[in-house]
């Protein structure tokens, strides 16, 4: 079993996360486990593996995703640069977005997985702005896609309370461990 290396390490999250209590998800069949606010519901959704809501804010979850992929690394699939550009590209190209702009983009290793991307990036849309968290690996030919989505609001960029709802993402992508 590994820890994931500090996914965001200009941040101190120990500092600025609000007071939240953290409950460990794990799946054992699917190797991995991660720590998530415990009020969170788990709620389904097609193509998630698994998919926590905040009680109050719904439109805040917390998911992981795990598909089966023929490449062995996440480098040999491109560079941090290259998976950003096809990431902020994937969101330009939906209808609804009206722009699309990456706050962070971080490169690590583990001793399983020769390279985690972690990214942060804001998409405003016609149905509002929302800060995305990802946290992206390959081991074992499986991808592992830990995603955050917090809403910010129509009219408004993200506030204090969205900002920390991002911090219990990042998080959640730091205590992410695959075995």
């Amino acid at each position: 079993m590994f820890v994931l290396p500090a996914a965001f390490p200009e941040d101190s999250v120990a500092t600025t996360l609000p007071s939240t209590d953290f409950t460990t998800y794990a799946n054992p069949a699917q190797n991995y486990s991660f720590q998530r606010p415990e009020s969170w519901e788990q709620v389904e959704k097609a193509g998630a593996d698994v998919l926590f809501r905040d009680p109050i804010k719904k439109s805040s979850t917390l998911g992981m995703t795990v598909l089966p992929v023929m490449v062995p690394t996440l480098d040999t699939f491109g560079s941090l640069e290259v998976v950003a550009e096809k990431l902020v590209a994937a969101e330009k190209a939906k209808e609804s977005t009206l722009s699309v702009k990456m706050l962070s983009q971080q490169q690590r290793e583990t001793p399983l997985a020769s390279a985690v991307y972690d990214f942060v990036y804001e998409v405003d849309s016609t149905r509002g702005r929302k800060q995305i968290v990802n946290c992206v690996a390959i081991v074992r030919s499986k991808l592992y896609i830990l995603n955050g989505n917090v809403s910010c609001g129509k009219e408004t960029a993200c506030g204090e309370e969205q900002v920390a709802t991002v911090e219990l993402m990042k998080h959640a992508a730091e205590s992410l461990k695959i075995e």
